[in-house]
């Protein structure tokens, strides 16, 4: 996201924005941490 794109969004939209990102990276790091215990090679 460029500079200029985010001093058009309102607050609002970007606090949506970053809590839907943390929930993303959330369920990531939960799969990577998961997923060795599914496939015990």
């Amino acid at each position: 996201m460029k500079i200029a794109e985010i001093k058009n969004i309102e607050t609002k939209e970007l606090v949506e924005k970053l809590e839907a990102a943390v929930d993303a990276l959330n369920k990531k790091k939960i799969n990577h941490n998961v997923t060795p215990l599914e496939n015990p090679s």
